[in-house]
């Protein structure tokens, strides 16, 4: 049915008794709201689900990705499950187990993508078919090149200065570690370099998001690139 579609185009179900909404399809006849939601729509996605899980039975093997987060739509997802509990690792895998077996995927998963958070690192320790997503990897290893570190610095038992900053180990993960004078020093010229760096990047920043606000200063630019091009 035409508006069963239209209605799981990311719009509320309450759209349908909308007065302005009747108006626009005077010569359709519509069904309440209370039979779309306890109806037609289970109805549709039993069906859709069913000819999901047939084409997901031919498949000898599959990867699939996996993130826990927040958004108003499932558009095009294999499965989203509301969490009742706290995203701990033990009961993401216990979710996602319960997907898989849901869709009839048992035995047919090469790999699951995850990214690099520190419950779904966790969730490795029951099964090593997870693997970090590269994108993550990649985007986590610019913002820490580009970000400041802080150090900071705490006195011994015998008086004297140490230095500590926070830095990725090897697994990923952020952790403090201790540092000597010249590393510091080394540290902290570099931030001075990420200052101005960044300066500039949030001054072009704003200078796109004029043009972008802005339909005047848009024409202004096209007409320059004209004259020059």
């Amino acid at each position: 049915m035409k508006q069963i579609k239209f209605l799981l185009c990311n719009l509320p179900v309450s759209i349908v008794d909308r007065e302005e909404f009747r108006n626009l399809l005077k010569d359709a006849i519509l069904p309440c709201r209370q039979t779309f939601t306890k109806s037609l729509i289970p109805q549709k996605s039993v069906m859709v689900k069913s000819s999901i899980a047939h084409e997901l039975s031919e498949f000898k093997s599959c990867s699939l990705t996996c993130d826990a987060w927040t958004t108003n739509s499932n558009f095009r997802l294999l499965s989203l499950k509301y969490l009742e509990e706290g995203h701990k690792s033990e009961y993401l895998f216990e979710v996602l187990e319960e997907i898989i077996n849901e869709w009839y995927l048992d035995g047919k998963v090469f790999k699951i993508v995850c990214d690099s958070g520190s419950n779904m690192i966790a969730i490795t320790r029951f099964n090593d078919n997870f693997v970090p997503c590269a994108a993550h990897r990649i985007n986590l290893c610019v913002n820490d090149i580009m970000s400041e570190k802080e150090v900071k610095t705490k006195f011994n038992n015998l008086g004297e200065e140490e230095f500590f900053v926070k830095l990725f180990d090897d697994f990923g993960s952020l952790k403090q570690h201790k540092i000597d004078l010249l590393m510091k020093n080394e540290i902290e010229k570099s931030n001075n370099y990420k200052k101005s760096f960044l300066n500039v990047v949030n001054k072009s920043k704003k200078l796109i998001g004029s043009f972008k606000h802005s339909i005047q200063l848009t024409e202004n630019l096209r007409k320059k690139e004209k004259l020059i091009f």
